[in-house]
């Protein structure tokens, strides 16, 4: 969630330096078009000194099968985090995304890799998963295994 803020408070800042020049009077020679408003903006409300601030449009969401739960969570990530490769296997084959991040930024293999669950690493690779993936901190699958003591899963994420 702190880069949702993040990117709604950058999308602000831009909206509004692109749009400080909207104040001064056109040339009678000629008059510009006027610009057609960002899809990003739905309404234009006034701000405190009464200038329109731009209102971000609402993020898309995300498909059923990737939608976040109370926790942040997917719910591959939830079978992940159960250690259920049966559940894995049918949201993925109903299409969970593989590497869908919950609200931490990881991924399910970078949690599968933690964990050390071999078999639940193996069968997200082997379904696309990324296994470069980085976290908000930078940190991939592998790394998070190495972390945690699971040399297998890092002998299998070094091939």
């Amino acid at each position: 969630m702190r880069n949702v803020g993040k990117l709604l408070a950058t999308l602000v800042f831009v909206l509004a330096a692109l749009g400080s020049g909207c104040g001064k009077k056109p040339s009678a020679a000629k008059a510009p078009a006027p610009a057609p408003e960002p899809a990003a903006i739905q309404s234009q409300a006034p701000s405190a000194t009464g200038t329109p601030v731009a209102e971000p449009a609402p993020l898309p969401e995300r498909p059923p099968m990737d939608a976040l739960n109370e926790s942040g969570d997917t719910p591959l990530m939830e079978a992940v985090r159960g250690r259920d490769l049966e559940s894995a296997r049918r949201l993925v084959e109903q299409g969970a995304s593989v590497d869908a991040r919950d609200g931490g930024s990881h991924t399910p293999l970078m949690r599968a890799a933690r964990n050390g669950d071999l078999e639940m690493v193996k069968f997200l690779v082997e379904n696309g998963a990324d296994p470069n993936a980085r976290d908000e901190d930078g940190r991939t699958p592998r790394m998070r295994a190495l972390e945690n003591g699971h040399r297998e899963v890092v002998d299998y994420l070094s091939r």
